[in-house]
């Protein structure tokens, strides 16, 4: 079983409004991250997704914002690279 071999598995799913997989795979694994596109994903949709993940009795570990501008903010982030190196 490859649970146990690994800490965490991730499983990547189309956008959750647009198809049923990730509700799906959401009732079989111990967590759910949600991942909203800065300047995409409408703020209408968002408590329509809430409520089909509660629906599901999904548990939401949490939500990444992603794509947000950093340019002349007064903050840092930092970034790694995972892999084999040349």
């Amino acid at each position: 079983l490859v649970g146990k071999e690994y800490d965490f598995i991730l499983f990547d799913t189309p956008p959750i409004a647009v198809v049923t997989d990730a509700i799906i795979l959401s009732k079989v694994v111990s967590g759910v991250i949600l991942v909203v596109e800065n300047g995409k994903t409408s703020r209408k949709v968002l408590p329509r997704i809430n409520q089909k993940l509660k629906d599901a009795k999904a548990r939401v570990l949490g939500v990444v914002l992603n794509k947000v501008a950093t340019a002349g903010r007064d903050y840092q982030y930092y970034s790694y690279y995972y892999g084999r190196t040349r």
